[in-house]
């Protein structure tokens, strides 16, 4: 039998960014995500006030999300978020660690969950924020990119770059 990627057959692309804890979708960030030529929703989401688990599955049930992109604690949540729904996804510096990866698999039953194949990773190593050798050890399966001189914060020529690459490995249009 033929596989057939569900994202193939799409008039175009519908990605959700996660954005990570403090912080906001940032305009260029949006502006490259935009550039794509996909749908592109990015919620404002309140980590310490909000339930950013329901906000991630409403869009994604109620859009028909086929990417996810993901910055440190939205990072986090799009690796679960893709396992969940198999959605592809590329998280930046995601936040995995004991107190983050407790808190995600207690909801859903989502530590069960098999991991989805499509998940790529871009781990600077000298994050100072996230352990990237805990992202490292947690990515195993995953595509990884080690930015060697990269720390947590992502600029955007490396955002950009590694978006691209993205879009061209998932044919996100």
């Amino acid at each position: 039998m033929k596989h057939i990627k569900l994202f193939e057959n799409i008039e175009h692309s519908k990605v959700l960014f996660l954005h990570g804890l403090n912080s906001r979708p940032y305009e260029d960030r949006i502006e490259i995500l935009k550039a794509s030529g996909a749908d592109i929703f990015c919620p404002h989401i309140d980590y310490e006030h909000d339930d950013e688990v329901a906000i991630a599955t409403g869009i994604i049930e109620k859009e028909g999300i086929t990417h996810l992109v993901g910055h440190s604690l939205g990072g986090i949540l799009a690796y679960y978020m893709s396992n969940k729904y198999k959605i592809p996804a590329l998280m930046f510096n995601p936040a995995f660690g004991k107190n983050n990866t407790d808190y995600f698999e207690q909801i859903d039953n989502i530590k069960n969950l098999p991991i989805y194949k499509d998940q790529y990773a871009v781990v600077g190593m000298q994050d100072d924020v996230v352990n990237p050798f805990v992202q490292l050890a947690n990515l195993k399966h995953a595509t990884v990119w080690k930015e060697g001189e990269l720390g947590h914060k992502i600029d955007p020529t490396t955002y950009r770059k590694y978006f691209e690459l993205f879009c061209e490995k998932e044919n996100i249009k």
